[in-house]
């Protein structure tokens, strides 16, 4: 019988140590999970307002995936900060809240041009693969809330609001960061 020995040092056969996700990154994945609940929800009903009893079901699904973002966002807005991404997470949060909060058409297109123009204010800085993972989460989040706006509101929505209700002459600095973003 052959014994087997091992040529390495022992310390060299421990596995690496990596580094535990915040909860704002946890917190982060749940919501994207979420918010694919409601995207696939949306589509279900694809529109329709209807009193049919046959969708009551469709209505109910999509309301408990609503209330799944807006438990998650809420959560994201709680977590402790361990970090730069974790405090970008926390206002992707805010601005998803606010989005799916939003009852008024102006005020939806103004939140719907700040997630699809001032983006870049919300990513990390640098390239570490931090910040790429961070800045990932963040447009993976924001890309869904836009697929959410577009299913719930129709594809031509944003033609029909008011050009004056826009934010175009808002005067928001890029050199302020993500503060100017809220």
């Amino acid at each position: 019988m052959a014994k087997h020995f091992t040529t390495t040092p022992l310390g060299a056969a421990e596995a690496p140590v990596f580094p535990s996700p915040s909860l704002s990154v946890a917190a982060a994945l749940a919501l994207i999970a979420a918010l694919e609940r409601l995207i696939e929800a949306e589509r279900d009903l694809g529109g329709y307002s209807g009193a049919d009893p046959a969708v009551d079901s469709w209505f109910r699904e999509a309301e408990a995936a609503l209330e799944a973002v807006l438990h998650w966002t809420e959560v994201l807005e709680r977590a402790p900060l361990r970090g730069l991404g974790d405090g970008r997470l926390r206002l992707v949060a805010r601005a998803t809240a606010g989005v799916m909060r939003c009852e008024d058409t102006g005020e939806l297109a103004q939140r719907m041009e700040l997630v699809g123009d001032r983006r870049s204010l919300l990513h990390m800085p640098g390239g570490s693969p931090s910040a790429a993972s961070v800045n990932g989460l963040i447009d993976a989040v924001l890309d869904r809330v836009q697929a959410c706006v577009r299913l719930a509101e129709g594809p031509g929505w944003l033609e029909a609001v008011d050009p004056d209700l826009t934010c175009d002459g808002w005067d928001i600095d890029p050199d302020e960061g993500p503060a100017a973003f809220i």
